[in-house]
């Protein structure tokens, strides 16, 4: 992926860093939208020790309404520098200047991965692209919990701070009923749709942003933060997600340990102290997905090993279940829809795709003379 230009570059004394800390701002493609330019331009703020190579690659994710290059973002590039990672805050399509409309938990969830891999490739003496941290922040730590389960193999380590896990699915729990504010509300409304009493359409919009829902997805070591009085997005939000899932960890805090908003370094230090360290280190192993099992899917699911992606529908509103056996580089699949549409899947694996219905299995079997896909309706 190409890098369009460098905004801006400034060198400043890093705090904790006897080198120099390096900030700039850069331009990477969309990998999966378009407009009438061509792919969509996405900005966003890296920070990093020039003097150092081989550096885990660290994610900062903005809140809900955007504002990549300010306040707890920025600070947060600078801790992360200072425990030894490449650090970068990608502005999510229609915010900061980057291409695109926002969707609230949509499509704009592919932004993220699309930006690490954009590092990977222009950086790739600095940093290493084996280990690779995500953390995010109330709707970045939404968005987070979506990665994880859209994308269950690529980070090494991830961290959400009081996110969302579901956006308006849950006529209960979900935060446009249990959290949200009202401004949040209208704009949920917008990119989204009414929440209160969805059907068709709305509500399989709505499910596939209940990253919940995915949780069996999550192979990540991932870490939950928040205060037992968190208001704005409720402990439930987290509690749902982890439910069930042992690589998921809980850290409930007494309130003022994590509040909702720009954390101060000491609260953050509380969270990460004691999870960094074995990034940078390397003692983390990379996830990987189970050789059978079912992948839940929400708009899509990637997986880097093997090399695995489903689309559910248009990729937005579909969702599902895609069960798989892998076996000696191939693989059998099943595709059951769970939207309103009964939406059907395109799957691609082993340098093939093809397209199933609610249903439909699929064999790939390599071997010396052919590769065979069989459809079974």
């Amino acid at each position: 992926m190409m890098i369009r230009a460098t905004l801006f570059s400034v060198i400043f004394a890093a705090s904790q860093c006897a080198a120099a800390l390096v900030t700039n701002s850069i331009w990477y493609a969309s990998s999966v939208s378009e407009d009438g330019n061509g792919p969509l331009d996405l900005l966003a703020l890296i920070a990093y020790d020039d003097t150092r190579t081989n550096a885990p690659i660290g994610v900062v994710m903005h809140g809900f309404f955007g504002v990549t290059v300010t306040g707890l973002v920025t600070n947060n590039l600078r801790r992360l520098v200072d425990q030894g990672l490449f650090a970068v805050a990608p502005a999510l399509r229609g915010r900061d200047g980057s291409d695109g409309t926002r969707d609230s938990g949509g499509l704009e969830v592919q932004d993220i991965v699309d930006a690490v891999r954009a590092v990977r490739a222009a950086y790739p003496a600095l940093v290493d692209a084996e280990r690779t941290y995500l953390s995010g922040y109330s709707g970045g730590g939404g968005n987070a919990m979506s990665c994880l389960v859209r994308f269950p193999d690529f980070f090494t380590l991830a961290a959400s701070f009081f996110g969302m896990s579901d956006y308006g699915y849950d006529q209960i729990y979900g935060w446009y009923f249990n959290g949200a504010a009202a401004d949040h509300i209208a704009i949920m409304t917008q990119d989204v749709g009414v929440a209160t009493g969805a059907t068709g359409d709305v509500q399989d919009a709505y499910r596939a942003r209940a990253s919940y829902l995915g949780r069996a997805n999550v192979v990540t070591p991932a870490h939950l933060f928040y205060d037992s009085n968190e208001s704005v997005c409720p402990p439930s939000h987290q509690t749902r997600f982890a439910n069930g899932n042992t690589n998921i960890t809980l850290h409930e805090g007494a309130p003022g340990t994590w509040p909702h908003g720009y954390l101060t370094d000491a609260q953050q230090a509380a969270a990460e102290t004691n999870i960094l360290p074995a990034l940078v280190d390397g003692s983390i192993e990379n996830p990987s997905i189970p050789t059978s099992g079912a992948l839940y899917v929400q708009g899509w699911v990637e997986c880097i090993d093997p090399p695995l992606r489903c689309t559910a529908g248009n990729g937005v509103s579909g969702s599902g279940v895609l069960s798989y056996v892998l076996q000696s580089g191939g693989g059998w699949f099943r595709w059951t829809a769970a939207d309103n549409a009964s939406s059907s899947a395109v799957l691609t694996f082993g340098g093939r795709m093809w397209t199933l219905a609610s249903g439909d299995q699929a064999q790939h079997t390599p071997d010396m003379r052919s590769s065979v896909v069989v459809i079974v309706r």
